[in-house]
């Protein structure tokens, strides 16, 4: 193996979206929206219009997805966890 692969000095950062869980967590939020707060789904336009920051914060402020139902991508769980056995820190970006 070479040094790359071995350093467990340096954090490895892991995105979110897309590739920790294999959907975007706003549309996991907007849908819980809709099915716990629909009336309020109608103003979803508007905080849009405010862009996109905006609207994921209104999401964020009427509910969080349960973590333990996102569709993670197993193997890449497989290896992160396995990288945190070997003490290297793991950063959620």
């Amino acid at each position: 193996m070479n040094e790359r692969t071995t350093d467990n000095s340096r954090p490895l950062c892991v995105d979110l979206d897309g590739t920790l869980v294999a959907t975007d967590t706003m549309w996991e939020s907007l849908l819980l929206v809709a099915r716990t707060h629909p009336f309020q789904l109608m103003a979803s336009p508007f905080w849009l219009v405010r862009g996109r920051a905006f609207f994921k914060r209104q999401l964020a402020l009427r509910t969080v997805p349960d973590p333990e139902v996102l569709p993670y991508r197993d193997e890449l769980v497989l290896y992160l966890r396995g990288q945190k056995e070997t003490g290297r820190r793991l950063i959620l970006a």
